[in-house]
């Protein structure tokens, strides 16, 4: 019984020295994490090396934060707070033998490399853009100013849409493959600039953790910052002056290996940044921005039933890369009509395209769509929906309509609505017209094949012959909104097909 209670009273004293130990010994564990961490963070910053220590790293700033915080927390700092003293020194003993463990590793070789990242660009979004000659000629002198050390501060303006940040990422992407940086960084600014987050966007190519306060986090990364050898910086959409030094960014004097990159749309702002070289990134010719949209939208425009609108198209795109693309790809689309799966999925396309002046409304292509027949045989409502949802999905996926907003809305882009207008005319099946400067009708309309009218007006009186509506008898939907008639044409009479009329006001 004597040793065996001297065992346990051995063991206890073992296990409450250990317990006192984190209390008495917590400054000597918060000074040993602290040597360790520093000795490898320097190996971090020289290897860069995996996730652990990045984390252990992490949590030791954390630690040191919780020491200043528990220095308040009792009698203003004047009583020692023994229950955080334990707790600091319980972790601080501990995290001080996982860096212990990663430091005596000769070099490193348990720890897997992590190299920084190369860049925070998204290079697939340069994937099919067509370098014509104007822009290589202005990549060729922004690859120029990268590689001069004359000039830190480097600025691209140019209005919106006209190309500016896939031209730096090509530049940004050239300098990286002839080593003119080791890193490439980049941040958004936006309309209304948050530094914290531009400095936090910056931090976490680095995996560096920031604290809370803004001069600290900036003191943090520009020492980081001052670390890397050689580095190019952009800022994308800068809309006013951006404090590069609230920010923490190194650049002058301060560090001559950092270059950085400045896109806007207004040159004003970026002056006021004193930058050093101005490029103007102008929108593209015409036979370039031709060569463009023709080159995205494929065989399709040269099929004689698109080719004017095309042409028409491409000229409102004033030569706006992003608005070229944009449009040609959903004229490219239209190659998918005659591959609809059925009549009615092509007939619902059609009655999109004339409604597609702004957002559609779900319930209004439910009623149209049963008034022509699209969804015969349905005999419920539920089923009715169902299936108009089944076609709209189709649509979708075929690119010919977009989502809205609201899921209770679809939207047509008004390229494929332009073209949707163009087959209905041509078949004769759909008008719709705007009447909102229009006081007098026309005597009629001879249109055998026509099964859908709408006109939209602005309230007021039109004068309506009686013979408006003859030679309309296929007519299965006509939807007057704000249409003021005194009376209907007695033509009204001879739409014997009419299922659905509209009187909105």
């Amino acid at each position: 019984m004597e040793m065996a209670g001297s065992t346990v009273v051995e063991e206890m004293g073992g296990v409450i020295g250990l317990q006192l130990g984190y209390l008495y010994n917590y400054r000597r564990n918060l000074d040993d994490l602290k040597e360790q961490v520093e000795k490898l963070d320097d190996a971090r910053e020289r290897l860069q090396l995996s996730v652990d220590e990045a984390w252990i790293i992490q949590e030791a700033t954390k630690l040191t934060e919780e020491e200043e915080a528990s220095k308040t927390s009792c009698f203003s700092g004047r009583c020692p707070h023994l229950k955080s003293r334990y707790q600091l020194g319980k972790k601080a003993k501990k995290l001080a033998g996982k860096v212990v463990v990663i430091n005596e590793a000769s070099d490193f070789n348990i720890i897997s490399y992590r190299p920084l990242p190369q860049s925070g660009l998204g290079f697939s979004r340069l994937r099919g853009y067509e370098a014509s000659e104007s822009r290589t000629m202005i990549l060729n002198e922004i690859m120029n100013a990268l590689r001069d050390d004359e000039f830190d501060m480097i600025e691209i303006w140019g209005m919106g849409g006209v190309g500016k940040s896939i031209l730096v990422e090509q530049a940004a992407s050239q300098a990286l493959e002839d080593k003119l940086f080791d890193i490439v960084v980049t941040a958004h600014v936006s309309i209304n600039p948050d530094v914290r987050k531009i400095q936090q966007e910056i931090a976490d190519m680095f995996y560096l953790h920031l604290t809370e306060e803004i001069e600290t986090r900036a003191n943090l990364l520009f020492q980081r910052l001052n670390k890397q050898n050689r580095i190019l910086i952009i800022f994308y959409d800068i809309w006013e002056k951006l404090d590069l030094g609230e920010v923490g960014i190194p650049w002058g004097e301060e560090h001559r290996r950092c270059k950085i990159m400045l896109i806007s749309r207004n040159l004003h702002v970026l002056k006021a940044m004193n930058t050093q070289i101005e490029f103007l990134v102008k929108p593209l010719s015409e036979e370039e921005a031709w060569r463009l949209f023709k080159k995205t939208a494929g065989h399709t425009i040269e099929e004689t039933d698109l080719q004017s609108i095309a042409d028409e198209e491409a000229k409102q795109c004033a030569g706006l890369p992003f608005a070229l693309v944009t449009v040609a790809k959903a004229l490219k689309n239209m190659s998918i009509y005659d591959h609809l799966i059925n009549n009615e999925a092509r007939t619902l396309f059609l009655l999109c395209g004339l409604l597609g002046y702004c957002d559609i409304p779900m319930d209004h292509l439910l009623k149209y769509s049963v008034s022509l027949g699209l969804l015969e045989g349905i005999d419920t409502l539920k089923k009715q929906t169902n299936e108009l949802l089944s076609l709209v999905h189709h649509l979708k996926a075929s690119s010919l309509l977009l989502p809205a907003e609201d899921d209770n809305y679809v939207r047509m882009h008004n390229v494929v609505r332009h073209v949707a207008i163009e087959i209905a005319s041509k078949e004769c099946s759909g008008i719709s017209l705007n009447c909102k400067n229009v006081y007098e009708l026309p005597e009629g309309l001879v249109c055998p094949k026509l099964t859908f009218f709408q006109l939209y007006g602005n309230s007021v009186k039109f004068e309506n012959p009686d013979t408006f509506f003859k030679g309309m008898e296929e007519l299965k939907v006509l939807d007057l909104f704000k249409m003021h008639f005194a009376s209907l044409p007695s033509s009204f009479c001879s739409l014997r097909n009419l299922r659905t009329l509209c009187l909105e006001q």
